[in-house]
């Protein structure tokens, strides 16, 4: 997605620059405009079950509906594809949503993994299920704005019916470990010279606060 916004900064530094703002506002439009058609026909094509943010279908889900696909594979690569095209255009489109999605389908798919080894008897059962989508919804909300507590907070009062007590410290793991994986990852893939780039300094304080005992 950085790649594409910068291909499309640099396509309107260069029309400006060598031709009239005329071609600059032209090929602005068109590029916002072919990403746009691109996304949508993406998801159009490969999974209809993506197009939206995808949070009141998981509540339906949560409620005890079955809907077919929209807890597949198929359905977020899709959404992947879909969001990176539409981000990249330029499109005010929240990424929350889609992330919350996204979250609860690699959750559905890792229970759906487990439940086939020697432990299905703990992963098979429906209440277990809904736990995993819940702290998979979690983890969506934790990866967009980086905050564990607030995500867990939203996997219990927005989603889930019901969440067992046990299951708190679970899902706030997961979601850290997910917001720190993922402002990682942005460190280390934007560049910086767009001004998003996050830097992360580990300082020990306690071996800083002791180091002349040392």
């Amino acid at each position: 997605m950085v790649g594409i916004i910068l291909d499309r900064v640099v396509l309107y530094e260069y029309t400006i620059n060598n031709y009239h703002y005329y071609m600059a506002l032209i090929s602005w439009i068109a590029y916002i405009t072919l990403l746009t058609g691109a996304s949508a026909l993406f998801c159009q094509c490969i999974a209809k079950q993506a197009i939206g943010s995808g949070i009141p279908e998981l509540k339906v889900i949560m409620c005890g509906f079955k809907m077919k696909n929209y807890l597949s594979l198929q359905t977020m690569i899709g959404k992947i594809f879909g969001l990176t095209l539409a981000l990249g255009s330029g499109l005010p489109v929240g990424k929350e949503g889609p992330f919350v999605h996204i979250g609860a389908i690699v959750a559905s798919l890792l229970t759906r993994i487990t439940s086939a080894c020697r432990y299905q008897a703990f992963f098979s059962s429906e209440g277990r299920e809904m736990q995993m989508l819940s702290s998979g919804c979690a983890v969506g909300i934790a990866c967009t704005f980086s905050a564990p507590a607030g995500a867990v907070l939203y996997g219990i009062e927005s989603t889930s019916r019901f969440f067992a007590v046990r299951n708190y410290w679970r899902a706030f793991f997961a979601t850290t470990c997910s917001a720190l994986i993922f402002r990682f990852a942005n460190a280390a893939i934007i560049p910086p010279e767009i001004g998003l780039h996050f830097k992360f300094i580990v300082q020990f304080f306690f071996l800083k606060k002791y180091e002349n005992y040392i």
